[in-house]
């Protein structure tokens, strides 16, 4: 997380710290139900085969320091049927648990709401939480403890002409830019997600004081540069999508 600060903890309980066999920190999802994380598809798409590999912790605050966590591993991934690995195009994924997220024994850990297809943010000061690298040169992931940072929903034509700089993307920007299953936010100064960030959940909260899921980091250019924006999964337009993947009650 490049930018502002540490967060207070138990400040996101729904956020997901993700391991796999070769990474003690492989990214971050968000708990949606007892039984379902989500997260970005190319954080989980090569254990496809061996979800078990993957295992969530609820209630991670500092990565060192485990207190109030529960864990369990994955029993399945589902990828979404048209992710594109060298585009993320479509970069989301359901994790199915093995066993449940007991709700309730401690307040740093819950599920958060998911908001309907056709839900937009734009415009709204929203926050992303995670355990990602300062800088995008900087290897100090996972950082010790979570970071937070608040950056603004912007419009995709905004985004778009961003992206669309030469020294960007360029003429490639319609490849990598999806104008339905994604967002863009951010374009501030040393104010954005990082490298391993992916997965981390993107925070708006409601006129009562609820937060909802609006988006998960896939990727940006650099970190924090001023003008460039981040780039997330929209969730809301996956929401039915979502819902079928969730058999378990």
């Amino acid at each position: 997380m490049a930018g502002p600060g540490n967060t207070s903890f138990g400040a996101y309980p729904w956020q997901a710290y993700l391991r796999n066999t070769t990474n003690v920190f492989a990214g971050s999802g968000v708990l949606i139900s007892p039984y379902y994380v989500i997260t970005a598809a190319h954080k989980v798409y090569l254990n496809m085969n061996t979800p078990t590999a993957v295992t969530v912790l609820m209630g991670v605050w500092d990565p060192s320091n485990l207190v109030n966590v529960q864990s369990s591993t994955v029993a399945r991934i589902s990828v979404h049927p048209t992710f594109v690995a060298s585009t993320l195009i479509d970069d989301i994924a359901v994790l199915q648990l093995t066993q449940p997220i007991v709700l309730g024994i401690f307040n740093n850990i819950n599920t958060i709401c998911l908001s309907t297809t056709g839900t937009s943010y734009v415009g709204q000061s929203c926050v992303v939480s995670g355990w990602g690298q300062t800088a995008f040169t900087i290897f100090d992931a996972p950082t010790t403890p979570q970071k937070q940072v608040f950056v603004t929903i912007t419009d995709y034509t905004t985004c778009r002409a961003s992206f669309a700089m030469a020294n960007l993307l360029g003429t490639n920007v319609d490849t990598y830019l999806d104008p339905n299953g994604e967002i863009c936010a951010g374009g501030q100064s040393m104010l954005d997600a990082c490298t391993q960030d992916g997965g981390s959940p993107l925070v708006c909260p409601s006129s009562t004081g609820t937060y909802s899921v609006a988006g998960l980091v896939i990727w940006g250019k650099n970190c924090g540069l001023t003008g460039v924006y981040g780039v997330y999964v929209n969730v809301p337009y996956y929401y039915d999508w979502i819902v079928s993947q969730m058999t378990t009650t």
